[in-house]
């Protein structure tokens, strides 16, 4: 998400482009009860369920849009408002039935995506209730949800009340609802671009970004350490990129360090593949921690579809206010599952709905990492104590 093009002698300013603004649409049906006859509640795999029958169901959207690669803002709008309406996140909300043309906008394109929207009598809807416990999905929405709950989130999503890059001077926000996680393994500045270009450790030497927003090889990647002393300024360890190299054809990239970071310094573990066989259903809206140019602690709803990892906009009004669309620098930052008071690395930002899957690509990735040198694989994250479906 970047809006200047970058290579490996410096950067070279431009205008955007029509591949910068370019992107493709695509929607997902939301159910909604509005009337109808309550069931018995089951379970089908992780999930509890509350069945519906003779219901009446509205129909309606989110529109997803895949990819913005450059990040440049673009704007919702119903040109029929009497159908649906549409808000800045892109959720549709069905007013009558009929066909709602949604139209998207960047600066140099727009697109159109043609949306039915009904309210249907005598359904059979059978609504999410909750996660089964026990279930790694419960785990990793408990893990997020409990520690929003009752939050702020103005007070409550930055990491830091200091954030002095000049002078490196970070103190941690106690009331950051992530507080308690161990976050060495993020980098929030570097000698190339500053708090952009962010970079995520997945070893005591190799560290992940975007390739197509890579950080220079010769920066400076800071880390901060997590004395846990409350108002206190945190130790800072700033390493070298020493080199980098994409991983294959995706928007990965690895950098090797100058050496080894302190023990004070994590490094993040990643899912094992194919994670459908734990996350059944995760398409019902597992909630993920991700982080932003400006060090929040931000939440999204996550979707995986083996090489993507996409996110969605909440549909709980708690998470949302947690939520924060990405904007142009948001790149290379991480996305992360929370289990176990783990983070676990899953993505980073390609687009500001999608990004590569590092649990599909950890051969690829291990690779990079054995051509590059330093002796460290990924680390995988075991969930052996979480049942497979």
């Amino acid at each position: 998400m970047v809006t200047r093009k970058f290579n490996t002698t410096g950067v070279t300013s431009r205008g955007p482009t029509l591949d910068d603004c370019n992107f493709t649409l695509a929607s997902q049906t939301h159910e909604t009860v509005i009337t109808g006859s309550e069931g018995e509640a089951f379970v089908e795999d992780d999930i509890n369920l509350l069945p519906y029958t003779d219901a009446t169901v509205d129909y309606d959207y989110e529109v997803l849009l895949t990819p913005i690669v450059n990040g440049y803002t673009h704007v919702f709008e119903s040109l029929d408002p009497d159908v649906a309406t549409i808000d800045s996140n892109g959720r549709t909300t069905r007013v009558g039935d009929g066909i709602a043309r949604i139209i998207v906008k960047t600066p140099l394109l727009t697109k159109r995506i043609d949306l039915s929207h009904t309210r249907t009598g005598g359904q059979t809807s059978n609504q999410f209730v909750s996660w089964v416990a026990g279930s790694l999905a419960k785990e990793c929405s408990d893990a997020i949800d409990l520690r929003i709950a009752g939050k702020t989130p103005s007070v409550a999503k930055p990491l830091y009340t200091t954030q002095d890059h000049t002078s490196g001077i970070y103190v941690r926000n106690t009331n950051c609802w992530a507080a308690d996680l161990d976050l060495t393994c993020i980098s929030p500045w570097n000698s190339s671009s500053g708090a952009r270009k962010a970079g995520t450790l997945i070893s005591p030497r190799h560290i992940a970004f975007a390739n197509h927003y890579l950080i220079s090889n010769g920066s400076t990647v800071r880390f901060v350490t997590n004395n846990g002393v409350p108002d206190e300024p945190e130790t800072v360890v700033d390493m070298t990129l020493v080199s980098s190299l994409r991983v294959g054809a995706t928007d990965i990239r690895i950098g090797i360090l100058n050496a080894d970071v302190p023990e004070s310094i994590s490094f993040a573990k990643i899912l094992p593949y194919p994670i459908l066989d734990y996350l059944p259903h995760i398409s019902r809206g597992i909630p993920i921690l991700q982080l932003d140019q400006e060090e929040k602690a931000l939440v999204a709803d996550w979707d995986w579809a083996s090489v993507l990892s996409t996110i969605k906009v909440p549909t709980n009004a708690t998470r949302l206010s947690f939520y924060e669309k990405a904007i142009a620098g948001d790149s290379g930052n991480g996305w992360f599952v929370v289990a176990d008071d783990e983070l676990i690395l899953e993505s980073q930002f390609y687009s500001a709905t999608s990004g590569p899957s590092f649990s599909y690509y950890k051969n690829d990735i291990e690779a990079t990492m054995t051509t590059l040198g330093g002796g460290y694989g990924l680390t995988v994250k075991s969930l052996a104590a979480y049942p497979t479906y």
